[in-house]
């Protein structure tokens, strides 16, 4: 493939020689890849490309400016959702670490040793081993982003 000034990849050109060199039977096969790879792009990132949006703007008249928006409407939303779940993580670890603390302060036996020990790991492990759960099942912030995704 070439490369237009654009830095666009641009279709092979096939002369009339190099066309009539193709089998009558593929011929059909070869102009439906060579259609689809003029029609396929791929961006990058959460937005098209300036001349992408420019595009847009002259079918629909103001689409840039809703999808600017609607990606930083997503991105607020993500981020708010992200502090949150921050912040409940650490009140379910203070609370657990609270308990294992009282119920260790109020018994004087082994058991109540353990329960304080097993009250102190579900809650600030628990917390932990959620999130890192959570972003190897795609929900969660630890997720790496894919790169087959973008």
């Amino acid at each position: 493939m070439n490369s237009e000034a654009d830095g666009a990849p641009s279709l092979p050109s096939l002369t009339t020689e190099e066309l009539e060199r193709i089998p009558e039977e593929l011929r059909p096969k070869v102009e439906r890849i060579l259609v689809r790879e003029e029609r396929f792009e791929m961006t990058m990132g959460p937005l098209p490309p300036p001349d992408m949006l420019a595009r847009y703007d002259k079918i629909v008249p103001g689409l840039p400016e809703r999808l600017i928006r609607w990606t930083e409407e997503e991105t607020f939303h993500r981020r708010s959702m992200q502090r949150f779940g921050q912040r409940s993580g650490l009140a379910v670890a203070l609370a657990g670490f609270g308990a294992a603390v009282a119920i260790a302060a109020l018994g004087d036996s082994v058991a109540f040793a353990f329960v304080a020990g097993v009250c102190a790991i579900v809650g600030v492990g628990g917390t932990v081993a959620a999130r890192v759960l959570a972003g190897r099942w795609g929900t969660g912030p630890a997720r790496p982003p894919d790169q087959s995704e973008q």
